[in-house]
């Protein structure tokens, strides 16, 4: 029963995780469209590093 209960925590843990990184991506990306912070700017402000933002930049070109 515990080694159920230990991955149904960290089941839940991931679950977690993947909905924060979801709501980061989100938000990069509105500011990103925005075009009124710098990519710098962007990464401090989401407390995120700057290789993340480029990323969802990358990301953002190839669906134009």
């Amino acid at each position: 029963m515990t080694a159920a209960n230990a991955e149904a925590v960290k089941a839940e843990k991931q679950k977690i995780q993947e909905a924060e990184m979801s709501i980061k991506t989100e938000t990069v990306a509105k500011l990103l469209k925005r075009g009124k912070l710098t990519i710098e700017e962007i990464a401090e402000d989401s407390s995120i590093n700057i290789e993340f933002v480029l990323e969802i930049q990358r990301g953002l070109a190839k669906n134009l």
